[in-house]
């Protein structure tokens, strides 16, 4: 459960994050509600696999405490490294697919 959880809330971090700084910068919008939405649904798929993880025996041995730090650094560190990859698809959008559909590929 505190894997998903880290995981969970590092992913929707590293959305809001850049999609707020993109659009401080871009002149469309980068990601749609709709859009958000869609991507964490499918995120939410791929966490399915999760409970046949394998859990390493010295978890189990003892009962783990809930460790709110622990979330908030892993969804500090891993949000804003996933919104890197985000920031790629931005600058992909803004300097070949707005040219090429918007312009008939002069970028202006």
């Amino acid at each position: 459960m505190i894997k998903y959880i880290k995981m969970t809330a590092s992913s929707n971090f590293g959305n809001m994050f850049s999609v707020l700084a993109a659009s401080v910068f871009l002149p469309f919008i980068p990601m749609m509600p709709l859009h958000l939405l869609i991507l964490n649904l499918i995120y939410d798929i791929s966490c399915m696999s999760l409970p046949w993880d394998n859990v390493d025996k010295e978890i189990l041995k003892t009962p783990q405490n809930w460790d709110s730090k622990s979330v908030s650094s892993f969804m500090l560190w891993f949000g804003p490294v996933s919104s890197v990859f985000d920031w790629s698809t931005y600058v992909f959008m803004y300097f070949v697919c707005c040219p090429m559909f918007v312009s008939g590929g002069v970028f202006v």
